[in-house]
């Protein structure tokens, strides 16, 4: 969560965007929290909108990367939100395992092949248990997996995933 400041509060900003969007860090929820009526980020959503997005120098989806709030509790609850389900990632090979708190239905499993299937090079979406690559984190092991092999290029669209996943409603898996 990033607070109204100066250079310092910018420059770490963008750099955690940065280093998202460009697939050099785990995805995090993003939250730029201002005064209850306050313009800071505001002006700065603003500006990346207009010479960011309407120069084509970031995709639309690239937005979905962060939040933008005037309200304590809306900035609490979109942090709360992203690990409801979303618990972590890693790469493994060439396939990127996102880790569950809980597993998806067929059905959710079925509506993410569908909505994501530009951001999946090859195969589909399959819901697993532990790799035997992930034996290094025993602490984990319980946790249902999604795998797929992953475009590495469109980390909105992958934020955008971990949003579906989050929303699902869910029924026994």
């Amino acid at each position: 969560c990033l607070l109204p400041g100066g250079f310092g509060t910018l420059d770490e900003g963008l750099e955690v965007l940065t280093l998202i969007q460009t697939g050099k860090r785990d995805m995090i929820s993003v939250v730029f929290l201002d005064e209850p009526g306050g313009g800071y980020w505001r002006d700065f959503e603003r500006f990346i909108r207009q010479r960011l997005l309407g120069r084509g120098m970031i995709d639309q989806a690239d937005l979905s990367l962060f939040r933008l709030t005037d309200n304590v509790g809306e900035a609490v609850d979109e942090i709360l939100r992203f690990f409801r389900v979303y618990h972590g990632m890693r790469y493994v090979r060439d396939d990127l395992v996102l880790r569950l708190n809980r597993p998806l239905d067929e059905a959710t499993l079925v509506t993410l092949n569908e909505r994501f299937a530009d951001i999946v090079v090859k195969g589909r979406i399959r819901q697993t248990g532990p790799l035997a690559e992930e034996r290094d984190e025993p602490e984990l092991a319980d946790l249902p997996r999604l795998v797929f092999r992953f475009n590495r290029h469109d980390q909105g669209r992958l934020r955008q995933l971990i949003d579906c996943i989050n929303a699902a409603e869910f029924r026994e898996a």
